[in-house]
């Protein structure tokens, strides 16, 4: 059993770490990155699809589309199938605000990686890697 203080040191860097994020300016509100990134990896996605993958509520979801269609990021289309279904993606303006965001967080990890070297690199990606593989075997 690992001890209760390396548990606590291991969610202290976690969230230590975090603060990366601070330095990509993403101008968005929590959810509304993971909902664009989601979108621009499957095209579109009906709202319950993204809710879904997201582990979210189909409410929450459809506050961030909401937002995200008002500042014209995404758009709302019926299926072509059943016209009962809503089908969501992203815009032009959504898809080139992805990519610049994209290129941003780029930009950061390679400086934060390259000041930590390919071997501790590799090491990160191991673990992390790792930490994935166990993380699926844990009961839902």
């Amino acid at each position: 059993m690992v001890e209760r203080a390396t548990i606590e040191r291991f969610i202290h860097s976690i969230g230590n770490f975090s603060r990366f994020q601070d330095r990509v300016p993403l101008r968005m509100s929590q959810g509304e990155p993971c909902v664009l990134n989601y979108l621009y990896c499957h095209d579109s996605a009906q709202p319950s699809q993204i809710s879904v993958a997201m582990r979210v509520s189909t409410a929450r979801i459809t506050t961030i589309l909401n937002g995200l269609e008002k500042r014209g990021l995404v758009v709302r289309q019926p299926d072509e199938t059943d016209r009962r279904k809503i089908n969501v993606c992203l815009t032009e303006q959504g898809k080139a605000h992805v990519a610049q965001n994209w290129e941003e967080m780029m930009e950061v990890l390679s400086e934060i990686l390259t000041r930590l070297g390919p071997e501790d690199t590799a090491e990160l990606l191991r673990i992390l890697n790792r930490l994935t593989e166990i993380c699926d075997q844990l009961p839902t």
